[in-house]
């Protein structure tokens, strides 16, 4: 994503309390290819053959305004099986 889109940045990134596994969020912010600045969170669960990823995206001033309920969506996604079957 870095490469194709500009302006980007990463402003929080980190693993889930209580998930094992290789399974972590990142939010960052860019500047998609139409202009439009928005900021995003991908929580992901990677196993040895698949990937699974959850993904807000919003603009900045919807992000903000919406913080606590993206937080409590992204939170509540528990993979507990890691062979993801």
């Amino acid at each position: 994503m870095k490469e194709e889109m500009k302006d980007f940045s990463i402003l929080e990134e980190g693993k889930l309390a209580g998930l094992a596994g290789s399974q972590g969020y990142l939010i960052c912010s860019f500047r998609e290819p139409r202009g439009m600045q928005l900021v995003q969170v991908v929580q992901y669960v990677v196993s040895k053959d698949r990937l699974l990823q959850l993904i807000v995206s919003d603009r900045p001033e919807g992000f903000r305004n919406l913080a606590d309920v993206i937080r409590k969506i992204h939170r509540s996604l528990q993979v507990t099986d890691a062979l993801l079957k």
